[in-house]
């Protein structure tokens, strides 16, 4: 089953279900610059039956945007969450990358969902890690994330692949197919709108430790 639910504020959220007989049911949550289809080769690969539920964050795909430079909080991706939840009904376990990871964290930490376990990859929030251990790091990361602001304030054709290499090492954004890019190019304003908690210095506050 393929379409969309209407969130608290009327707008779009994608969601995709595919039944199965079975009792758990994994919520799947995409990072920036992906939609549903991100998951396509990871499902294949599981063997044990399970209900699937697919979804996009603010901006990508069919759900829709709510944040602006203004307001860009998590509480935006939580709705999705809670739309997603109200209509599940039931827990459900979460599998998570990159922004979808964060998303699924302060779902978790936030204690409003039914949520019974949560795997991520490449979910990786900074600004827990210990700032003068990782201050390299750390200044690196913020010294990209500007840049990249920049970019695409100055509307600069190719500002997603300063995130894409800064992840994927250089040459990464070259190698994708030319849809891939034009995709990434299209939402790199949604990417900058992921990465203002960041920029600001104003990141989700989880109530508790990732460690």
């Amino acid at each position: 089953m393929s379409k969309y639910l209407i969130d608290s504020n009327g707008l779009k959220i994608d969601f995709h279900f595919e039944d199965a007989e079975a009792s758990e049911t994994l919520l799947f949550l995409p990072g920036s610059y992906a939609n549903t289809s991100a998951w396509k080769g990871i499902t294949k690969a599981l063997k044990i039956p399970c209900k699937k539920v697919f979804t996009s964050l603010r901006g990508y795909g069919n759900t829709e945007e709510t944040r602006s430079v203004s307001d860009y909080k998590i509480e935006h991706q939580l709705e999705i969450i809670r739309t997603i939840s109200k209509k599940l009904n039931s827990d459900f376990h979460i599998v998570g990358h990159s922004m979808g990871g964060l998303v699924g964290f302060a779902a978790v930490f936030s204690g409003e969902f039914p949520i019974k376990s949560i795997i991520t990859f490449e979910g990786n929030p900074p600004w827990v890690l210990d700032p003068l251990k990782y201050k390299e790091t750390l200044n690196k990361t913020s010294k990209m994330a500007t840049n990249f602001e920049k970019a695409v304030i100055e509307d600069k054709n190719d500002s997603a692949k300063i995130i894409i290499d800064f992840y994927g090492g250089d040459g990464t954004f070259s190698s994708f197919p030319e849809k891939v890019q034009d995709f990434c190019r299209a939402h790199a304003h949604v990417n900058l709108l992921d990465w203002l908690p960041i920029i600001r210095s104003d990141p989700p506050k989880f109530e508790r430790s990732l460690f």
